[in-house]
């Protein structure tokens, strides 16, 4: 019977040889960080797109506001250049 660092010696050889436990968990998790990291791209260019999206809308909705405002100043005005028209204070 071979002793005990023999059998480890052995044990040892398998694990990390080409086929072996070791090699074939780091390639696993190698292939898993991978994926990972085009995962992350992914939903980074996602975030992007809907980030130029918002602030089209963000914009779109200020310029809106801007011409409302204007015409109601206008309109105020207007109204108070009215013929028997006070304002009440």
């Amino acid at each position: 019977a071979d002793g005990i660092g023999t059998q480890m010696d052995t044990t040892l050889s398998q694990w990390s040889a080409d086929k072996g436990i070791i090699k074939t968990r780091l390639e696993y998790f190698d292939s898993s960080i991978r994926r990972s990291g085009k995962d992350i791209e992914r939903f980074e260019a996602r975030i992007a797109i809907r980030e130029k999206h918002l602030w089209r809308q963000f914009s779109a909705l200020e310029k809106a506001m801007s011409t409302m405002q204007n015409q109601s100043q206008w309109l105020a005005g207007q109204i108070n250049s009215l013929p028997g028209y006070q304002t009440k204070k």
